[in-house]
């Protein structure tokens, strides 16, 4: 009997365990000049961004962002974690959450090939809640005609480890 209570739980401490993990999700763009984009969320925090341009609504649903952008020019946006119960109001310093977030990057690719291209991405202050990331796409980098060519990931956690992530896409004009 004390086997089988052990036992019993044990699968419903690993059954509530998976079900918190599988609640991420990415949410479509809303338009606007200052559109605030809701982006995947984990254990009751949003990866929010503040700034996207109407267009890079154009990404799709595999997306959580996306950046429609012209060679040679920078761009930069404002990102933030706060509640679920703020999401999509924006990067409002009393809205944020708190704690220590830190960031990362991951390397921007070819959306349907691994290889290095000549567009740059970084994110500054960090750690920090809100921060800013930054894209540079070199001249050299061709168009895309309207279609996701690009593609990088965007992860922020914070000090207990509790993280939020995204995929972005990137569309060269």
């Amino acid at each position: 009997m004390r086997f089988s209570l052990l036992g019993a739980s044990s699968v419903i401490a690993i059954a509530v365990a998976l079900a918190a993990c599988s609640s991420n999700g990415s949410q479509t763009i809303p338009g606007g000049p200052q559109a605030v984009a809701p982006m995947g969320h984990q254990s009751g925090f949003h990866l929010e961004v503040v700034g996207l341009e109407p267009a890079a609504a154009s990404c799709g649903s595999g997306y959580a962002a996306c950046y429609d952008i012209t060679p040679g020019k920078t761009y930069k946006d404002e990102w933030c974690i706060v509640p679920e119960s703020k999401e999509g109001d924006g990067c409002h310093s009393s809205d944020l959450s708190p704690g220590t977030w830190t960031w990362k990057l991951g390397k921007v690719e070819k959306a349907k090939k691994s290889k290095k291209v000549a567009i740059k991405v970084s994110i500054k202050p960090n750690p920090g809640n809100p921060t800013y990331n930054y894209v540079l796409a070199s001249k050299k980098v061709k168009s895309t005609k309207g279609k996701v060519g690009y593609e990088f990931s965007i992860e922020a956690c914070n000090s207990t480890s509790y993280c939020a992530t995204g995929e972005i896409g990137i569309i060269v004009k």
